[in-house]
């Protein structure tokens, strides 16, 4: 057996160990949930100097989580989305909020707050992302020099490293800053596209090598 095989070989489990674990770890990492908890309270509880707000002026989004809450057994609702998130009530840190509606002739207190994210959901995503590129550069490697009947240059792992860097800042702004989730499918392309593109742009530099020497 030659010697590349068995350096290649371990290289492309532990690349696939790396990947799996980037996915498994942790799945829920980085998930956000927004609730919102409705309680009765009598008329005269109201303090003087708030102003509740009418049931009717509120949007479309808060109303729909005020009566999934009023009707849930225990008069809370979770938002998952975004999107879909009252604009008029305030998620900010793991501080609670809290809101007076009118409804029916009848006064509300609504509790709002968010779960999830946090620097311990950072820490998680900046693992799961350190795994994902360390599981790329090493099979991209590993299959690679299988591939090539020798062990790759440092050139590919510095352009299959580059190129997962930059996948993985493409997944925390697509997701941090605009709130947009690429479908699995898209993501398997990319990183096919990480893995085979430093490959091909390199082999032009083996092969000019190799005929020099």
């Amino acid at each position: 057996m030659e010697r590349y095989v068995a350096p290649a070989v371990v290289l492309c489990l532990i690349g696939l160990a790396a990947l799996g674990g980037a996915f498994v770890l942790s799945p829920d990492a980085g998930k956000v949930e927004y609730y919102h908890a409705v309680e009765r309270v009598p008329n005269d509880s109201v303090p003087n100097d708030s102003t509740p707000r009418a049931y009717d002026e509120l949007s479309p989004e808060a109303r729909a989580v005020f009566q999934d809450a009023l009707n849930a057994p225990d008069n809370e609702a979770i938002v998952t989305d975004a999107e879909q998130k009252p604009p008029e009530f305030d998620y900010i840190g793991d501080q609670e909020k809290v809101y007076s509606v009118r409804y029916n002739g009848s006064y509300y207190e609504i509790w709002t707050g968010k779960i999830g994210g946090g620097p311990l959901a950072v820490m998680w995503l900046a693992l799961k992302g350190l795994l994902g590129v360390v599981g790329l550069v090493l099979l991209g490697i590993g299959s690679e020099s299988l591939r090539a009947q020798r062990l790759r240059p440092p050139v590919v792992t510095l352009g299959i490293l580059l190129g997962s860097a930059i996948l993985v800042a493409l997944n925390w702004v697509l997701d941090r800053m605009l709130g947009v989730l690429l479908p699995v499918w898209a993501w398997f392309f990319l990183i096919v596209l990480v893995v085979v593109v430093p490959i091909i742009l390199t082999e032009g530099v083996d092969d000019q090598s190799s005929s020099n020497t």
